[in-house]
């Protein structure tokens, strides 16, 4: 009997014992073996997994905001466009504006922040201005285009003077390109008219051009153009804008032809277009700035580039009377940004923090601009930023990046 009861009570230790232990064991392994404080995954909430997760794969922490000090190097006129290029080969960049009904300039970089202006491209209503190397001589050039006026091109003789030819057929041009579309290594231009034929200029090297008419693309109001090679082939594409109608893509067949195709949003008031590869992946997208002021539904837009000209429309940089857009890496991180220039407004800055992802780094002072252009007019690697002001001439603003 008694040692009946032992085993009973044996028994029942060892049952009490095996109970305790699961307990024990039940509940150490629920708790973590670093405590929360001490375990770099166990405090990180979704959203900042997400973040941690696009750090790890190359995109950068919002960056500190950007700063600027303006200069005015000329304050009257109506100027429409602007264009730098080193027209005397010091290495500093020149800036030559199209100014509508009045005289266009060139305004030279003494290199201290000061600029000596000269009347060198003519009058009229000029509406574009381009700097290339027309002729190949090394030096140059510079291209007003004139709206229902003849067009000028004023060809750099290297001795500070310029050569003016005219060029171009006389029509209501809106917008022009500039770049080479077949390929012969000599600047091509192509030009987009308000409500006629557009055409494609080549150049014919020797300071002439022939010009060719695009099929299927008239009766359309053109307001912005820009060239960059799409989808890759090796020919240069052109993005062209248009008022309250269809943007297009002229794809570029390299036979001298190009095929109109609608792309990139319909019904907006498209002021300006920009291509660049702005996430990085090999494909150029394209940035479209859009003049809210005219329709409810306007605002701007990134077209990502997928590839066979296929694009997503991403709405990052704002809901403005947007009239300029303008990329540069203002910030040196090595990463494309984006300048809007609005009218009657301020104008911002965007910086590009990768992975597609944009942030306001700065905001530029309320004024009436038509264009605005990025150029490092110090040489300082820290891109500068100009206006060109429908009522108040030029402003520049200097980029502080590069004084810290």
């Amino acid at each position: 009997m008694k040692s009946a009861k032992t085993r009973a009570y044996f028994l029942a230790a060892v049952a009490a014992i095996l109970i305790v232990a699961a307990f024990i064991f039940a509940f150490w392994g629920s708790v973590p073996l670093i405590p929360p404080a001490q375990n770099p995954v166990a405090n990180i909430t979704h959203n900042e997994a997400a973040e941690k997760e696009n750090a790890t794969a190359g995109a950068n922490e919002v960056p500190k905001a950007l700063s600027f000090s303006n200069i005015v190097p000329y304050s009257e006129g109506h100027v429409y466009k602007l264009a730098w290029g080193d027209y005397d080969g010091d290495g500093l960049p020149d800036l030559a504006i199209a100014n509508y009904n009045r005289d266009n300039y060139l305004f030279v970089n003494n290199g201290n922040g000061t600029f000596t202006r000269y009347p060198e491209f003519g009058s009229g209503y000029s509406v574009d201005i381009k700097w290339a190397d027309f002729d190949k001589d090394g030096f140059q050039d510079v291209l007003v285009l004139r709206y229902n006026e003849p067009s000028s091109l004023y060809f750099n003789k290297g001795d500070g003077t310029f050569e003016e030819k005219k060029v171009f057929t006389e029509g209501h041009a809106k917008t022009m390109a500039v770049d080479d579309f077949n390929n012969d290594g000599y600047p091509d231009v192509f030009v987009g008219h308000d409500g006629e034929n557009n055409y494609v200029y080549f150049n014919n090297q020797n300071r002439s051009f022939t010009e060719a008419k695009i099929e299927n693309f008239a009766s359309l109001h053109v307001t912005a153009s820009d060239s960059c090679d799409l989808d890759n082939d090796g020919f240069k594409d052109i993005v062209v804008g248009t008022d309250f109608q269809q943007d297009y893509i002229l794809i570029n067949e390299g036979d001298g032809t190009f095929t109109p195709t609608p792309a990139l949003g319909t019904g907006m008031h498209t002021r300006a277009i920009v291509c660049r590869d702005l996430d990085m992946d090999g494909k150029l997208d394209v940035i479209v700035g859009n003049d809210k002021e005219a329709s409810n539904i306007d605002r701007n837009y990134i077209y990502f580039n997928n590839g066979n000209f296929n694009f997503t429309q991403s709405p990052q940089i704002g809901e403005y009377t947007t009239y300029a857009v303008d990329v540069a890496d203002f910030n040196n991180d090595g990463l494309p940004d984006i300048a809007v220039g609005n009218y009657n407004q301020e104008s911002y800055i965007y910086l590009n923090l990768g992975k597609g992802q944009f942030s306001e780094g700065a905001v530029l002072e309320k004024n009436y601009v038509r264009d605005i252009k990025a150029a490092d007019i110090d040489n300082d690697n820290y891109p500068d930023v100009s206006a060109a002001l429908d009522k108040n001439g030029v402003e520049i603003f200097m980029n502080e990046a590069g004084k810290s």
